[in-house]
């Protein structure tokens, strides 16, 4: 709600992707992030790698399960780039 009524308020893409399990309606993963970008577009969401430091590291397999669901939506790969590498960039003026 807050990322509806505020236009500097971001949201990232980072978890393991299993709180979908205790909704009452089963989500697909596409499901979450089309209702995300009906809310935030693609210049308001960041890719968040869902990794730590302890003992799990970079989870490849969650980056790739990203990219495929946001794949199956029809973003462009200009709009990928943006969630995936650039909305960072310019929110953190790299």
């Amino acid at each position: 709600m807050a990322g509806e009524a505020c236009e500097n308020v971001h949201v990232d893409s980072s978890s393991d992707h299993s709180w979908r399990r205790t909704q009452a309606v089963q989500l697909r993963l596409e499901d979450v992030f089309e209702r995300a970008l009906g809310v935030f577009g693609v210049d308001r969401i960041l890719f968040g790698t869902g990794s730590s430091i302890v003992p799990r590291g970079w989870r490849h397999d969650l980056f790739t399960l990203q990219r495929e669901a946001f794949g199956a939506l029809g973003l462009s790969g200009d709009d990928q780039a943006r969630i995936f590498r650039d909305n960072a960039r310019r929110l953190l003026a790299l």
